[in-house]
This record gives C-alpha cells, structure tokens and sequence, in this order.
C-alpha cells in the first residue's frame, strides 16, 4: 500500500493512503488476469489462457475480493505466482535455473506467509503433496515398464526442486515471521478446519470463529454455484481440464472412451442428485477418473506429464473440503477452477479445429468457428461478472464516518472503544483509538468478557 501510494503520490500530490489501499487489490487483480493467462498458454494454448483469464478476472466471487481494500487478493495472487515459477522451475533444463526458481519460489511463499499468516501453507504444502506423489509415480511407472526402480530425469528434477522449495520456505518463512508458523505447515491444516466447527477451544474460551458468517460451512451446491457462476455444467468442464493433461493433445480410441466415461460422471457431478451426495462419496467420486487416468498413463510406456492432473487435484479436493467447513474458502479454489476451465477450453477448442479441418473446412475459418463456439459460455459470466462490480457498495458511510470523527476529537487519547470485533478496524483508522476487539484478534478472552458486558441490563 505504501509503495502503491508513493508511486502515484508522485504523479497526483492529492493523491493520499486510503486511495492507494482502494486502489491496490484493483492493481493486483490485472496481473492475477496476466498470470492465469500465462500458466493456461504453457498448460495447454493461448485459447486456454485466455480463458483462464476471463474466468478468474470475472468470478463474481473473485470481484467481491478485489474491490474497496480487502487484502484477500493476495489468497490469489501469490498462489498463482507461485505456480507460474513452479512450472517454469521444471520445463528449464539448466540445473541451476532450476534451482535459483525455485528458491524465488520460497521466497514468494515467504512473502505469502507474511501477508497471510493463518493460511499461507495451503500452496506450500499443495506443491510438497504433489512433487512427493509424482516422484512416486514415476518410480513405479519405470519399475512396472522396467521391472527396476530408474530414477529418471523426472524424477532427479522433481527431488531438486522438492529438497530446495522445502529448505528455501524454511528459511524465508523463518526469516519473515518464525520457525513456529513454518513447522505449523504440517500441523495446521487438519487442525485449523476442525477448529473452525468446534464452540469450545481447548483452553475451555468459547470459539468466536463459529460466529463469524464466513467461516460457516458451505454444501456442495454452494461451492459449485459461486465458482461456476450459476452454471454447473461449467464446473464439470472445469474437472475434465484435469482429465484433459492425462491425455494426447489428439486422443486415441482408448483416450477418447476414457474421455467419454468422465464426461459421464463429471457431468453427473453437478446435478442435484449429486450435489445431494454425502460430501466425502462426492469427492471419491471426483477422483475416481483421475485414478483412472493415472491408472492408464502407468500402463502405457509412453511419457504423459501427470503433475498437473496431481496438483490440480489436490487443489479441487483440499479446497472443496475446506469450503464444506467455511465458506470464505470457495475463494481458494477460483485459481485452481479457472485454471483446469481454461485448459478444457483449450483442449476442446483444437479438438473442435481439427475436426472442422477433417469436414474440408478453411483452417481459418475452422479456428474462427471452434473459438467463436466456445466463446458462448463467456455470456453468462460476464452477465454475472458486471452484476458483481456494478452492485458493489461500500459499506463505510458518512454517518459511521462522522460518528468516528466525533470519538476521536471529543474522547481522551486514551479512551478505548469496547464493540464487537466487526468493525474494529474502522474503529482504530478513523476514530484513532484502540479497541477491546476487531477482525485479527476476535478469538480470544476478551470477547467472551465483552459478550457478557453486552448482555447485561446495568451500564
């Protein structure tokens, strides 16, 4: 915020810090748009680029985030980032590139735990969970082609960059904030959810994050309307992207069947009945056509690059849990959905090419009429994405405005603002005083006294 501010500080002398915290995450939103078409194109093409762009930068849900100062822009900033030197990590062939990647790697995610203290490990530990199983895969992959265990070259790069991102976050988590929040990488996930749901901590305080809205839990139905925009069949394209990397760019007969039988189940994923599913049998159910696509990638002794298929999802199943237990979660798992829609765009568009190309069509033409086709299911998010930015209000008006003025010229330096944690933010920038509570310190004692004070009859 301050970098921001002085930069345009320099150019507009009227220009002040709340401007520039306003301005900011709007900033932030056009590259996270850059960066999702960036990691589409080296996924797959520029058509899955762009897509991946329109439907991150769109989300209804990702431009309630991005406007009026909310700093949950960077929950997708540094996550897309990160993921964009990951993969450039692995396509340089230099070794030592890959390592000073991905050492810049622990470094952004470093500066994520920073901005993010409470949630900054979910990318960390997301890239340490995939570069384990695909180092496994691949081990067994050569073992059941070679009857030995063959410690490729994918496998030599996978261990590289898994040993530097691990001892690189160490250090630059550490330095930024401590070795605590860095060994919490791997005890706070289970955790964290779970204590979301509990009324009680264990230090026997009630648990104020169960009033928070939120961190309510979210069904299935939910998390699937606010990332596909009303549309499920949208979500369902969205998990064929991810079938999508474990096939040919130009499928065989076996590739096309298995095609077929996720289009089935992916598609059945967002109907009602589905959605009605117990959310563990829903998610089994998710993964049942990546196993198999793994499945037939270990069978075949030709090379198919299954670390997307594996992150991605990781990314789908972690963060639809973690939604079913707070809502604000949803959020989390936009990257990853734009991400595996802009591939299945992507792939769909020069699978639709070539066909018209078979049918004696202009190549031209052919790319033309595949893109504009595709370009139908934009209609309905940018319809929604409009909505989202149009109907935005900010909810600080002039009568908290002048209320918190008046506290802070009329009331003692001193003077301390009891309120519940709502708005205390609002409370420390406006009215200049301190608060019994706000949003980064709503669990803990203190709320418990103040409830009690709220509820009494005596001033």
């Amino acid at each position: 915020i301050v970098v921001t501010y002085k930069v345009f500080h320099f150019f507009s002398p009227n220009f002040n810090l709340m401007q520039a915290a306003f301005i900011l995450p709007t900033l932030l939103a056009i590259i996270v748009a850059i960066l999702a078409f960036f990691i589409g194109r080296k996924l797959m093409n520029v058509v899955a680029g762009f897509f991946a762009s329109m439907f991150i930068s769109l989300s209804p849900l990702f431009i309630s985030r991005t406007i009026g100062s909310d700093t949950d822009i960077w929950n997708v900033f540094f996550p897309l980032l990160i993921i964009l030197v990951f993969l450039y990590a692995f396509e340089t062939k230099s070794l030592w590139k890959r390592i000073v990647l991905t050492s810049i790697n622990g470094l952004l995610i470093g500066l994520f735990s920073f901005a993010w203290a409470s949630g900054w490990w979910y990318i960390f530990d997301f890239l340490i969970l995939t570069l384990i199983l695909y180092s496994l895969f691949e081990l067994l992959h050569g073992y059941i082609h070679y009857k030995n265990i063959i410690f490729s070259d994918e496998v030599k790069n996978a261990s590289i960059i898994l040993i530097t991102l691990f001892v690189s976050t160490l250090i630059f988590v550490s330095l930024f904030m401590s070795l605590n929040l860095f060994s919490g990488a791997f005890s706070n996930p289970m955790g964290m959810i779970s204590g979301l749901q509990i009324s009680v901590n264990a230090n026997l305080w009630p648990n104020i994050y169960t009033t928070v809205a939120e961190l309510n839990a979210a069904s299935i139905s939910t998390i699937i309307s606010q990332t596909s925009f009303g549309m499920s069949i949208i979500f369902s394209l969205a998990l064929l992207g991810i079938i999508f990397t474990l096939v040919k760019r130009y499928p065989d007969v076996k590739e096309l069947v298995f095609i077929c039988g996720s289009v089935v189940i992916y598609f059945y994923l967002s109907t009602s009945n589905a959605m009605s599913l117990n959310s563990y049998n829903y998610l089994i159910l998710l993964i049942i056509p990546v196993c198999v696509g793994l499945t037939l990638v270990l069978l075949s002794k030709e090379y198919i690059d299954t670390r997307i298929a594996i992150l991605l999802t990781i990314w789908f199943v972690g963060m639809i849990f973690a939604s079913i237990r707070g809502v604000r979660f949803i959020l989390l798992l936009i990257p990853a959905f734009s991400i595996a829609l802009g591939i299945s765009m992507g792939y769909l568009y020069q699978y639709f090419s070539r066909l018209l190309e078979y049918l004696k069509c202009n190549i031209t033409i052919a790319k033309v009429m595949a893109l504009s086709i595709l370009c139908i299911l934009l209609i309905n998010p940018i319809t929604v994405g409009i909505a989202a930015g149009t109907s935005f209000m900010p909810t600080l008006t002039k009568g908290w405005s002048d209320s918190l003025i008046k506290i802070r010229e009329e009331s003692m330096p001193d003077a301390i603002i009891n309120s519940w944690w709502d708005f205390g933010h609002w409370f420390k920038y406006i009215a200049d005083r301190r608060v019994t509570l706000d949003g980064a310190s709503q669990n803990g004692p203190n709320a418990y006294w103040l409830g009690l004070l709220f509820q009494t009859n005596d001033e």
